[in-house]
């Protein structure tokens, strides 16, 4: 499934890729890369699954962007993933309730659990329409 949160306590962002196309695993985890650098977020855990290490797959994938890309300071291994320490921005984005990451798609998705397609707002609280 794929799925997002922001864990704001040790400053990480994940990202769970299943269900995405090598494609749209390339662009969230560039997009997230950007974001984590403008919000001053040290670590981004990127999970896609079990490795598979052929031409086109997401690991493959993710090992060509990672390695390329100004704001990663280093990488690591994890099971099933990647932990991706950022470089750290001299004059980091304020992290409270403006603070957004861009929805993305997963087109393996079932259309019952869309909330990863909308932009996601981590400190802001939800409301009702009875509150509303």
């Amino acid at each position: 499934m794929a799925d997002q949160e922001f864990f704001a306590r040790d400053n990480r962002f994940w990202v769970d890729l299943h269900q995405c196309g090598t494609m749209e695993a390339i662009e969230t985890v560039a997009t997230r890369i950007n974001e984590c650098y403008r919000y001053g977020i040290k670590t981004l855990e990127i999970i896609y699954g079990t490795p598979d290490i052929y031409e086109g797959s997401i690991q493959q994938a993710m090992d060509v962007l990672i390695s390329g890309n100004r704001y990663v300071e280093e990488q690591g291994k994890v099971h099933a993933g990647i932990t991706v320490t950022i470089r750290q921005n001299p004059n980091p984005s304020p992290q409270d309730e403006n603070m957004h990451f861009v929805g993305n798609s997963a087109s393996y998705e079932g259309r019952s659990q869309m909330a990863y397609e909308h932009d996601y707002y981590p400190f802001r609280k939800a409301s009702n329409t009875g509150e509303i």
